[in-house]
């Protein structure tokens, strides 16, 4: 493999220096919420968690430790508490040098967590982005998207050990360049709010997102993860070979965000880590990690309830994404904050 999991669980960077102060190491970075001067408060007042009894939620998104994606993660933490995104807002940033962590912990406990919601947070891991050979010697290349799966296995593995977070909470996988426009939940039982694939007349709609039962927006690789060395990525045995086209098509094309079950996460990020470096090995380009997403996922037997409807990005792009839903809007409020469904 060129890559494996011998640094997992160590909030260190590749070359052994700490990537923050040790009383930090390892931590989510957070602040009490203080009484703000610059006029967010009324904005903040929305980012509160639901009085009644729904699972715990839990945003987070792998980035770097550039200046591009610390911009990037400004203005999704803004967005996520101008809209009341329920539950905590992770950054996992990866690779950050022992300077970089401090200054890291430093803005986000400044400019985030005492100015918009103290349930934001950012949480360090060792850099993941180098190429590795199969004796697991570096190659000199970088495939900046290992940080994802291997950031986010990362996270839930000191969650889960520490409790922090339950195996029943729901957790929700975005990409840093997503905008939120209105929260993000486990609950689509308002079908006419969204835009279901309904898959083959055996699959049974879903409309919570519960254990054994992923959601993902769409998009638009269709089966092509199947292309892809299946039988040496993941065992002559996995039951991702068994999967059809048609099934492979309606519950795998899957892309951020993501929401499961923070049990039914850490399994897929488990082997969404372990098949990434052969897939990329494989096929070194963008989509790699996506595709070892569906292999992971196809291999747990863990269909996807896909929609169109949770994504936006090219106007262009009038079946697979939610654009219908954007037309309902008056132009007027177009640029509104939407905590509620108003229209539906």
């Amino acid at each position: 493999k060129s890559e494996n999991n011998k640094n997992v669980g160590k909030d260190i960077t590749e070359d052994g220096a700490s990537a923050a102060d040790d009383k930090n190491d390892g931590k989510d970075i957070t602040k009490a919420t203080k009484e703000s001067t610059r006029g967010t408060d009324a904005i903040r007042a929305v980012h509160k968690e639901p009085e009644s009894e729904e699972p715990n939620h839990h945003m987070v998104f792998s980035t770097d430790c550039s200046e591009y994606q610390q911009w990037q993660s400004y203005l999704l933490f803004y967005y996520a508490m101008k809209n009341g995104q329920p539950g905590t807002v992770t950054r996992i940033a990866s690779g950050c040098t022992e300077l970089q962590g401090k200054k890291e912990i430093e803005n986000h406990e400044k400019l985030i967590a005492s100015q918009m919601s103290s349930q934001f947070r950012l949480h360090l891991t060792p850099e993941f982005s180098k190429v590795k050979d199969s004796d697991g010697k570096k190659t000199g290349e970088k495939y900046n998207f290992f940080n994802k799966p291997f950031g986010i296995l990362h996270w839930l593995n000191e969650k889960l050990e520490s409790k922090s977070i339950s195996e029943d909470d729901i957790v929700i996988l975005v990409d840093p360049d997503q905008i939120i426009t209105r929260p993000i939940t486990y609950d689509f039982s308002n079908e006419s709010d969204h835009i279901f694939v309904t898959g083959n007349k055996e699959w049974k709609l879903k409309t919570k997102v519960t254990h054994g039962v992923p959601f993902a927006q769409k998009f638009g690789f269709g089966s092509s993860w199947q292309k892809r060395n299946i039988a040496d990525i993941a065992g002559s045995g996995s039951h991702a070979l068994n999967v059809s086209p048609p099934e492979a098509r309606s519950h795998y094309p899957a892309g951020p965000p993501y929401l499961a079950t923070a049990r039914d996460f850490h399994q897929i990020a488990k082997k969404w880590a372990e098949y990434v470096p052969l897939v990329h090995k494989e096929f070194p380009y963008l989509m790699a990690e996506m595709y070892a997403y569906c292999i992971a996922a196809a291999h747990l037997k863990l269909p996807h309830q896909i929609l169109t409807s949770l994504m936006v990005s090219d106007g262009s792009i009038r079946r697979g994404e939610g654009w219908e839903l954007v037309e309902k809007i008056p132009d007027d409020d177009l640029c509104k904050p939407s905590v509620e469904s108003d229209y539906v």
